[in-house]
């Protein structure tokens, strides 16, 4: 396989995979395709091509999505540069789960009550 080749694999696998975690996030924030589609200004349909990497998001988009979700526009990349980092991505991916499923609780009290256990644990 030439390095050409090599490259444009790559690449395309980084793709399919930020769009993964595009939906990932949108799912985990009770997001629509259509809100998240006007929040970033194109359609829903738009949405669903970035996910389905048939269509890339370009580093604007994806900033745009960061702000909007209000994550660091680094777990859209994470993990790439090192692909030894697996450990460290899935750890990442759990947390952002977490953090939707206390984000999702309609109880406030229960909330805040976990919030200070999942506190004084970290500081252990």
């Amino acid at each position: 396989m030439t390095k050409v080749k090599e490259t444009r694999e790559r690449a395309e696998e980084i793709n399919r995979e930020i769009g993964k975690r595009l939906r990932m996030v949108r799912i985990m924030h009770g997001i629509t395709l259509a809100r998240l589609g006007k929040a970033l200004g194109v359609s829903f349909q738009q949405i669903q091509k970035y996910e389905n990497s048939t269509n890339r998001l370009s580093a604007a988009r994806l900033a745009q999505a960061a702000a909007f979700f209000d994550v660091p526009v680094m777990i859209f990349f994470e993990g790439f540069a090192n692909e030894g980092e697996d450990q460290e991505r899935a750890h990442d991916t759990k947390s952002l789960r977490l953090a939707a499923e206390l984000n999702a609780m309609p109880d406030s009290k229960a909330k805040a009550v976990l919030m200070k256990l999942i506190m004084a644990l970290a500081e252990e």
